[in-house]
């Protein structure tokens, strides 16, 4: 059989050209001019469609700020009996592989505080939240916040993460408000208006220590010097607490010391924008007189527990949460103000901060969020906005009879929305607004995830 010799066509098309009238490139080739103008055509959407997204979030942030000035802002509390477990089980998800390519450069982040709300004035801060730093597992917390009428708060948190299995953390907070209201004992209906005011000013100082026996559990260990003092309060329209209530145990303030030993399970999967996974909680604290307390002796146990998962894919996800919390002691000897409470930005938010005081308490929290835009801030954070509505349900009992007798009995709720403004750096902002029969709407700016 005569063999065909190939012709120039049959060449160019097994070396993946075609030929008619000039020879131009097929399926993977490409000439060195035309990729490098696809390249430029990709890099120029991709930018585009940051500054796009940018827009977007600063449009969200103009919207809410008008919101803000607008609606009453909700004062700061204390703190959180569960602080010292928070910092170790933010410390259980894995982290992202820094990527040079994309961003995560920094590993610390620091943002601004500014705000107004009608019975602090004008108040600016400032906040730094860093982990990884110096190239090793070093984790640092700084909340600086001062208002005009004297509302002050900072909280330092400075910390290992990585010293073996144990991880150790140092704290010193220091918080005073000269017109904390106060509504009263129990699961009352005095609301809206506060029955008395008084003057808080509390510091505190302790150290956290935990030891990671899994990958995902701890165990947990912290000690703290407490020392708070209570004086009349500023606001001239209601009765100071001293002349309310003087016989209530706490009116003049009173130092402890305690220890407290938790468990702490995290299986979420990130950090700043988790969309699946457990995080539980089961806590003691012991205040007693064998700790040195002339004024306190009781003991509390925290039960938290919740759980994220998506909805279809992971731009939406709901968030549940459950808490309960068990006071013990004689009423002489426990403080109105370390008692179980509810209102504020991290339990019922419809409500002001402490609006509910109890000798227990139990909560329910339901969160839906939806990622709105994410972007590359200049090479230095990954960036997520997530838009949030929320529901809480909750009451405190003012005693075991209440507790036994009465669980159901006049359950509070509230309802809202928000955004959640996470930097890859591991810092979370927050931005709630709460309503619920008291309030039509109480502005809470904080940070970190609310559970």
């Amino acid at each position: 059989m005569e063999r065909r010799r190939p012709s120039f066509s049959d060449l160019t098309g097994r070396l993946g050209f075609e030929y008619n009238g000039m020879v131009r490139p097929r399926h993977g080739f490409e000439s060195p001019a035309s990729g490098r103008e696809r390249a430029g055509a990709r890099r120029r959407a991709r930018s585009a469609r940051t500054r796009r997204r940018a827009r977007a979030a600063l449009a969200v942030a103009v919207a809410l700020a008008a919101f803000v000035r607008t609606t009453p802002t909700a004062h700061a509390t204390p703190e959180n009996d569960l602080d010292p477990e928070n910092l170790v089980s933010d410390s259980l998800p894995s982290r992202p592989a820094v990527d040079e390519d994309v961003g995560r450069r920094l590993p610390f982040a620091i943002l601004p505080q500014a705000g107004y709300g009608p019975a602090t004035g004008p108040k600016a801060g400032v906040k730094f939240e860093g982990r990884d730093l110096f190239g090793d597992a070093l984790v640092g917390d700084v909340n600086l916040l001062v208002a005009l009428k004297r509302q002050q708060k900072a909280t330092v948190n400075l910390g290992h993460t990585a010293l073996g299995p144990f991880m150790l953390f140092g704290t010193w907070a220091w918080y005073t408000d000269p017109a904390v209201e106060f509504f009263g004992l129990g699961n009352n209906a005095l609301g809206p208006d506060p029955v008395a005011n008084y003057e808080m000013r509390r510091a505190r100082v302790g150290f956290t220590v935990g030891y990671r026996a899994l990958r995902k559990l701890a165990l947990v260990l912290a000690g703290f010097y407490r020392d708070t003092n209570v004086k009349n309060g500023a606001d001239d329209d209601t009765p100071s607490i001293q002349r309310f209530a003087p016989g209530l145990y706490g009116v003049h303030g009173a130092p402890s010391n305690y220890l407290s030993a938790a468990l702490v399970y995290n299986s979420r999967d990130d950090l700043v924008r988790p969309t699946e996974g457990w995080e539980v909680i089961l806590k003691y604290l012991n205040a007693d007189h064998a700790l040195f307390n002339r004024d306190t002796d009781y003991q509390k146990v925290i039960f938290d527990v919740s759980f994220i998962q998506p909805l279809v894919w992971r731009r939406q996800v709901i968030a549940l949460h459950a808490n309960t919390e068990a006071v013990f002691g004689d009423d002489d000897e426990i403080p109105f103000f370390e008692l179980s409470s509810l209102g504020g930005d991290d339990t019922m938010r419809g409500y002001f901060p402490q609006r509910f005081l109890g000798k227990g308490s139990m909560l329910l929290n339901a969160e839906y969020r939806l990622k709105l835009v994410d972007f590359n801030f200049r090479r230095l954070w990954d960036v997520s906005v997530d838009g949030v509505a929320f529901g809480d349900l909750g009451r405190v009992f003012a005693d075991d009879y209440d507790f036994t007798h009465h669980p159901f009995d006049h359950v509070r709720h509230s309802y809202g929305g928000g955004l959640r403004i996470g930097l890859s750096s591991g810092l979370v902002a927050r931005i709630d607004a709460g309503f619920s029969p008291e309030h039509t709407g109480l502005v809470y700016l904080t940070f970190g995830h609310t559970f």
